[in-house]
C-alpha cells in the first residue's frame, strides 16, 4: 500500500488556523470552514485519510509553528494526535474532542474556534 498524504482544503499559506482531523468529521470541518469564511475567518484543513503508516518527510512541511492548530476527533484521547506526535514529533496542544457517540455539529467546531481564539 502507498502512503497518501493528508488532503489540504483550504490555503495554507493564507489561514492562521488549521484544523487537523480524519475519517467521519470530514463534512462538518469542511461546513464549519464555510461557516468561518462567511465571518472573514480564512481556515484550513488537513484531512488525514490514511491514519497509519505516517510519511514524516511528507507531514512535517505542513505544520508551521505560527499557526494554531487544532485537532478534532471523535474519542476521549484524541488518538490520532498521540499517533502524529509518536510519528512525527509533532504536537497538537488544542483538540476538540468529543465521545458521546454522536457526530460533530458545524456550529460546535465554528463555536469552539471562536471561544478559544
Amino acid at each position: 500500500m502507498h502512503y497518501k498524504p493528508a488532503k489540504l482544503f483550504g490555503d495554507l499559506k493564507k489561514s492562521n488556523i488549521v484544523f487537523v482531523s480524519w475519517g467521519s468529521t470530514k463534512g462538518s470541518v469542511i461546513e464549519a470552514q464555510r461557516i468561518l469564511k462567511k465571518k472573514g475567518i480564512e481556515t484550513a484543513f488537513l484531512n488525514f485519510t490514511y491514519i497509519y503508516p505516517l510519511d514524516k518527510n511528507v507531514i512535517l512541511p505542513l505544520f508551521n509553528k505560527t499557526k494554531r492548530y487544532i485537532l478534532i476527533e471523535n474519542n476521549s484521547q484524541g488518538q490520532f494526535g498521540k499517533l502524529l506526535q509518536m510519528e512525527t514529533g509533532i504536537e497538537i496542544e488544542d483538540k476538540l474532542l468529543k465521545f458521546d457517540g454522536r457526530p460533530f455539529w458545524p456550529e460546535e467546531i465554528v463555536e469552539y474556534t471562536n471561544q478559544r481564539g
